[in-house]
């Protein structure tokens, strides 16, 4: 539960909230999972299944490089 937390409030500090459930629904489950290129890439991020935009995909990226650098 805490780690779902930890993703929920990664997104929405992103501003990509609306992502959250597509990509549970995928199989992430924390925020590590977003960093394992075997579970997610770009490609992924950008399907039908997740729906992200270039721009979506990149605003992730920087919000994960603060997420482990502030942590």
């Amino acid at each position: 539960m805490q780690r779902e937390k930890k993703l929920a409030s990664l997104l929405d500090g992103a501003g990509l909230g609306k992502y959250e459930a597509p990509l549970i629904e995928f199989g992430v489950e924390s925020v590590e999972d977003l960093t394992n290129f075997r579970i997610v890439n770009d490609d992924l991020l950008m399907s039908e299944d997740i729906g992200m935009s270039k721009d979506d995909v990149r605003t992730l990226r920087r919000a994960l490089e603060r997420h482990f650098y502030d942590n």
